[in-house]
């Protein structure tokens, strides 16, 4: 008898870890950004708020989870020079924050 009690208990457990860490979302599952969406965002912001004028291409790295304070670095290339530029995740919906080329 003890191991049906026991065998529930694991059952519920197991139960209770797959709903809060697969089906409330930031808890075992994070979302994350699409490089291309965010190599375009990252291009458009510097030549429209930045002014830089013509972006030669722009690479970031895959798998940034949309975590807020997450923070990365793409490389962007500027009149044949390469330079990091730092993106930095505000919120949980995916807005971020597009530094100046160092």
């Amino acid at each position: 008898m003890p191991w049906v009690f026991g065998g529930a208990v694991l059952v519920t457990v197991a139960g209770s870890l797959a709903v809060v860490g697969f089906v409330h979302p930031g808890v075992l599952v994070h979302d994350r950004f699409d490089p291309e969406s965010v190599q375009q965002g990252v291009a458009q912001t510097l030549r429209d708020s930045y002014h830089l004028g013509t972006v030669e291409s722009v690479s970031c790295p895959a798998e940034q989870q949309v975590v807020p304070g997450n923070r990365f670095d793409c490389q962007v290339t500027l009149g044949g020079g390469t330079k990091p530029v730092s993106v930095t995740v505000r919120d949980a919906s995916g807005t971020y924050e597009v530094g100046y080329p160092r």
